[in-house]
C-alpha cells in the first residue's frame, strides 16, 4: 500500500485495517499480524485510524492507505510515445526468494530477504516523479506494469532483456532452480520497485 501511494508521488498518512478471521484463529496470529502493521506504520509514519473485523472461512487482510499528492501526480496515462522505461532497481529477486522458499533450497539469503523482508521505495518515488509521465510500483512483474501503463497511455512498448536490472544473486538462484532469471524479472512480482517512463 505504501508503494502505492508512493508510486502517485504522495506522502502516506492513515491506514484503514479491516480482517475477516476465521472462528480458529488464534489470538497469538493476531498480535503478530498488529505487530508487523504498527511496526510498518511507524516506520513510515502513518497513523492506523481505524477498520473493521469479521469472521469468515479464509483469512483476508485488507487495508486501505490515504496519502496526500506531493506535486505533480506521474499517472498511468501520462507516458508518450518516444519515452524511455525506468526500473528504479534490480527485478525478480522476490519471485527467486519464492521460488528458492517452495523448493526448500539453501542459501541466496539477499534474494530471500526480498521476498519476505519488502521495502516500499519512497525517496525513489519521488526523486522519479520530478521527472516522470508515467509511473507505478512493480508489484506484478515488469511485463504487467508496462503494459498497464501503455493500455492506460494508448503507447506500446519495447523491452529489451540485456536492458533489464537483475542481481547476479537472482541469476544464480534462478539457475540453482532451474529457471530463467528473465521470467522472474518479466513475470514475477512483489520487487516494489518503481516503474516509470
Amino acid at each position: 500500500n505504501v508503494s502505492d501511494i508512493g508510486a502517485m508521488n504522495a506522502k502516506p498518512l492513515y491506514a484503514l485495517v479491516s480482517l475477516c478471521l476465521r472462528k480458529d484463529t488464534p489470538l497469538s496470529f493476531v498480535d503478530g499480524l498488529y505487530k508487523g502493521i504498527y511496526s510498518a506504520a511507524r516506520k513510515h509514519k502513518l497513523d492506523i485510524v481505524g477498520g473493521n473485523m469479521t469472521h469468515g472461512k479464509q483469512i483476508v487482510v485488507d487495508i486501505i492507505l490515504i496519502g496526500e499528492a506531493r506535486g505533480k501526480i506521474p499517472l498511468r496515462s501520462g507516458a508518450k510515445p518516444g519515452d524511455i522505461i525506468v526500473a528504479s532497481g534490480k527485478l525478480g529477486a522476490s519471485t527467486a526468494g519464492l521460488n528458492l522458499f517452495l523448493k526448500k533450497k539453501r542459501g541466496f539469503p539477499t534474494v530471500k530477504r526480498k521476498h519476505v523482508e519488502p521495502k516500499a521505495q519512497l525517496k525513489k518515488a519521488y526523486s522519479l516523479a520530478k521527472y516522470a509521465s508515467a509511473m507505478e510500483d512493480c508489484s506484478d512483474g515488469l511485463v504487467s506494469e508496462v503494459r498497464n501503463i501503455c493500455t492506460a497511455s494508448k503507447c506500446g512498448a519495447v523491452i529489451e532483456w540485456e536492458k533489464i536490472p537483475v542481481s547476479a544473486e537472482t541469476v544464480k538462484a534462478a539457475k540453482a532452480l532451474g529457471k530463467k532469471a528473465e521470467d522472474f524479472a518479466l513475470f514475477g512480482g512483489e520487487d516494489f520497485e518503481l516503474i516509470a517512463t
